[in-house]
């Protein structure tokens, strides 16, 4: 299994594995960008494919930054780091493109070039950070790709500078305060994940994830907050809130905890242009702060091109698509003033639909109606009661539009729908089955809200042919 053999990158998947072939046979290597002549070990054979692991660069690409020329070394999560920002984009949209015509096989009247960021670091406004006991010793970083060994990476390029300090001061706390970390083995250990949250007031929330409540103890839990908003705020970074979440159960997800107010609020505000929202510990939210302002940009572009006074946010999370679009038409005097517009939202999860509609009285929205429950068992009633919408919004997570809920759609006879993606095979998935029933695709246009992953969001117009 330890054959060795060089490879020339020639494309990349969805997942950061680069692609080879050779005499015949396709290669995804772990390691390497597009453009690399690898020396590449085998560690699995399979009838179709081959999966490699890179062991040296050979010759670097290209499009390799600088800082990158000579080195394979790139933290998880990041894998076009080492690309230039120019190729990055032009990556993404090429392969974006690509899996909508292998996919969807529809005609796009228009496709757009992606939108990207203006600089490419520091762009994220949440972060996630494993904390795993090695040989009892804390270490908080992120996951090595396809394990869950922990790489120690306190400065993540794509995270602000404020959270390295925060997760810093954490470590050293928790070594004097005698808190462990989590062993996922032995599934024992204290302090397991820890979650920021900030906005562009540099303002931030922090949780602290544990699997054993190692802060019960009043005392030890006020010095620790203490002690740790204190040293935070003498560095300049504003500390609104810590929660403590109590998981106890076995899993590598953050969220799902009994959560409890160890300092401040619980809840944080953050802002897309005029509208600002409420967020909770577990609150969904875009975590590129310029990112946002470009997507939901594109989504009051296309929807200005629109007449229509009703629009139906489904999937909308604490409401920021649908409350983006209100407050920014009622701010330029747009179509919110005359006639007013009628928003209704759907998700899931009541919390978020509680958030959401507290987020409309924060951005003075009147006309809002938000459920929580199922798009495929709601939307038939709203139709019947109050006759179909003239727009659709659907934001939905990786996984796609539920085939339910888009059929659900598609009999409401909407005439127009925005489809806002964040994973082009399930995109193209729908896109298929909407064109099937009836909707063109007016206009796409990709935005890269993450550099140097692998993620590319894309906004798309879609209009019922009568």
């Amino acid at each position: 299994m330890e054959k060795k053999l060089i490879l020339d990158l020639v494309d990349m998947n969805d997942s950061g594995q680069g692609i080879a072939k050779k005499d015949g046979i396709v290669y995804f290597v772990n390691g390497g960008v597009i453009g690399d002549r690898l020396e590449c070990e085998i560690q699995l054979i399979k009838k179709n494919y081959r999966v490699a692991k890179a062991v040296q660069l050979i010759k670097p690409s290209e499009w390799r930054k600088a800082d990158f020329k000579d080195t394979l070394e790139m933290p998880y999560g990041l894998s076009l780091q080492a690309l230039s920002y120019v190729k990055q984009v032009e990556f993404k949209e090429h392969s974006l493109y690509k899996t909508l015509d292998i996919i969807a096989g529809i005609e796009m009247e228009k496709r757009n070039p992606i939108i990207g960021l203006d600089g490419e670091s520091r762009y994220r406004n949440k972060g996630v950070f494993p904390v795993r006991d090695d040989n009892g010793r804390i270490t908080i970083g992120a996951f090595e790709r396809g394990s869950h060994t922990i790489l120690e990476v306190l400065d993540n390029v794509a995270m602000p500078e404020s959270y390295t300090l925060i997760l810093s001061e954490i470590k050293k706390l928790a070594k004097g305060f005698h808190l462990s970390a989590y062993h996922e083995l032995r599934h024992s250990g204290g302090l397991k994940f820890i979650t920021i949250r900030s906005n562009p007031d540099g303002e931030h929330l922090i949780v602290l994830h544990f699997n054993e409540d190692e802060l019960k103890n009043k005392k030890i839990s006020s010095d620790f907050t203490e002690k740790l908003v204190s040293v935070l705020e003498k560095n300049n970074i504003k500390i609104l809130g810590i929660v403590k979440s109590i998981q106890a159960k076995k899993s590598n997800f953050a969220g799902g905890g009994k959560l409890s107010l160890l300092y401040g609020k619980d809840h944080i505000y953050n802002r897309v242009g005029n509208a600002k929202f409420k967020l909770g510990v577990n609150s969904f939210f875009q975590v590129s702060t310029e990112g946002v302002e470009k997507l939901y940009g594109e989504v009051l572009r296309l929807a200005s091109q629109i007449d229509f006074e009703t629009v139906w946010d489904v999937y909308c999370g604490v409401g920021s698509i649908g409350l983006y679009l209100l407050t920014t038409l009622k701010t330029m005097g747009g179509k919110e003033d005359n006639p007013p517009i009628s928003l209704r939202g759907l998700e899931y999860v009541k919390e978020a639909i509680d958030y959401a509609k507290e987020n409309a009285e924060i951005n003075g929205i009147e006309k809002t109606y938000f459920e929580a429950g199922k798009a495929e068992d709601l939307l038939p009633l709203w139709v019947k009661k109050f006759s179909k919408p003239d727009l659709i919004i659907v934001d939905p997570p990786r996984k796609g539009v539920d085939r339910k809920a888009l059929e659900a759609i598609i009999e409401t006879g909407v005439q127009h729908i925005i489809y806002v993606s964040c994973k082009p095979s399930t995109l193209a998935r729908d896109l298929k089955i909407l064109n099937e029933a009836g909707y063109k695709c007016v206009e796409v246009t990709p935005v890269d809200i993450f550099p140097m992953s692998m993620h590319v969001e894309c906004i798309v117009l879609l209009q019922r042919e009568i």
